[in-house]
């Protein structure tokens, strides 16, 4: 991407910030942290798309610099002053972020995986389970970036410590996913986690926390609690009322997370508590998995196939599949998470690093003028 007009002088201003927002509450909580994290003034711009934009092809990866994809009243949000800096993430995303840089002059910051090609952006910002290549603007997160610093989790656990206090201890949470390609919570997965959740809390004597997420389907929720008999507080996405899921992460003395979500993980990971991974079955279309197998083989093999391979997702014409596994497997391997089902071994201290550290030095030396 081309460098910012020599007419626009940073050294002498505070820069400014866009967020572009989407539609989903993952992507744009990463937006919102680094954001914030900068410190520098921001306008969210949340960004709403014509037609449906059902899955992503390349013809779309490769389109370039573009508000096309936007209705008319997203596009009216894209005008002057331009801002310095434009953070993305998401897919449908990835053409506005670059237009504004093109038009603009602003350095363009995508946050996970564009499919789309990488030197469109001056910096990718992403974590192990998207597998992109190596790029010299490409910045690898060790996790995602998350705001429950210990601040906020203390915060949060005084606000639910007396709405809790009725239930048994210990307090096991249970942090409930949802489909993410080939991972699938079916409503017969749903019961087994329930049933298993259920076991460990009657075996500590104890309750449940429950809370489910954005991709948490109605049929999967309610096998769940379905196999649930111990004492529970339970928080159903989309219910309406105060999501506790940071009260729960605060207060839980264990917890239990799906495999579908890498930053439930993390932030289980962080509070120091033992955490108990249930590994969600892969499922549904036969084409994420068979995708899954080849970029497997293509990676292993090495060589001359391995390398037009990864060209392929530089340039944009195809992108990996999501591996969650990939981050998971460290944190079973660090002793950081045990799975559901075995014992847990002693606590493995972490540091509290939010990601959000590396992400932000990266961004200052963009800036640098």
């Amino acid at each position: 991407m081309s460098k910012p007009p020599k007419g626009k002088d940073r050294s002498c201003a505070t820069p400014r910030v866009w967020a572009l927002l989407g539609r989903r509450t993952g992507d744009n909580l990463q937006v919102e942290t680094l954001a914030d994290a900068l410190g520098w003034p921001c306008e969210r711009k949340a960004l709403s798309w014509r037609g449906r934009l059902v899955g992503w092809t390349p013809r779309y990866g490769r389109m370039g610099p573009s508000l096309a994809p936007l209705t008319g009243e997203a596009r009216a949000l894209i005008a002057p002053p331009w801002p310095d800096l434009v953070l993305s993430v998401g897919w449908r995303s990835a053409p506005v972020a670059r237009w504004i840089g093109r038009e603009g002059g602003a350095r363009v910051v995508h946050i996970g995986r564009p499919r789309a090609p990488l030197d469109g952006f001056d910096l990718v910002l992403t974590t192990p389970q998207y597998r992109l290549p190596e790029a010299i603007n490409v910045v690898r997160l060790d996790a995602p970036m998350t705001r429950l610093s210990a601040e906020v989790l203390a915060r949060a656990g005084e606000q639910w410590r007396d709405r809790l206090a009725h239930l048994p201890r210990p307090w096991i949470a249970v942090l409930i996913g949802g489909d993410a390609p080939p991972l699938r919570l079916s409503p017969a997965s749903a019961a087994d986690l329930g049933a298993k959740a259920d076991a460990l809390a009657r075996q500590r004597g104890g309750s449940l926390l429950i809370a489910t997420g954005p991709r948490t389907g109605h049929a999967a929720a309610e096998a769940f609690l379905a196999r649930v008999g111990v004492p529970a507080h339970s928080y159903l996405w989309g219910s309406g009322g105060e999501n506790p899921y940071p009260g729960y992460l605060a207060l839980a003395d264990e917890i239990v997370v799906t495999s579908d979500s890498i930053s439930m993980a993390h932030e289980a990971s962080l509070t120091g508590r033992p955490v108990h991974l249930y590994d969600l079955p892969a499922g549904g279309a036969w084409l994420p998995r068979a995708l899954q197998w080849i970029d497997q083989r293509l990676r292993a093999g090495g060589g001359a196939a391995s390398n037009a391979y990864q060209k392929l997702i530089r340039d944009g014409w195809i992108y990996p599949p999501r591996a969650p596994d990939a981050f998971h497997a460290g944190l079973l391997r660090s002793g950081r998470a045990v799975r559901l089902g075995e014992p847990a071994g002693p606590v493995v201290a972490v540091s509290a690093s939010t990601g959000a550290e590396r992400a932000v030095a990266a961004i200052r030396d963009l800036l640098d003028p």
